[in-house]
């Protein structure tokens, strides 16, 4: 059942992080040029959050433990 239950993590964080990767790196260009608004920088840290949260839970449970979102150069 373990086995199942990563694979089913899996394919849904990958589903999320083809969704959201671009806009992450979108927000990710404009934090690095100082440009965010308000609300671009609170969506930004919610994704960092989550980013965050989803990485420990997939470490907890074997999966990688890579950052899901965040850009490779800003990484």
């Amino acid at each position: 059942m373990e086995k199942q239950t990563l694979a089913l993590l899996d394919s849904a964080l990958d589903a999320v992080r083809l969704d959201l990767t671009p806009r992450v790196e979108e927000l990710a260009q404009r934090s690095t040029a100082g440009i965010l608004t308000p609300e671009e920088l609170t969506e930004y840290s919610e994704i960092v959050r989550l980013n965050d949260n989803l990485t420990l839970l997939a470490s907890t449970f074997g999966g990688s433990t890579s950052d899901l979102w965040i850009p490779e150069s800003s990484g």
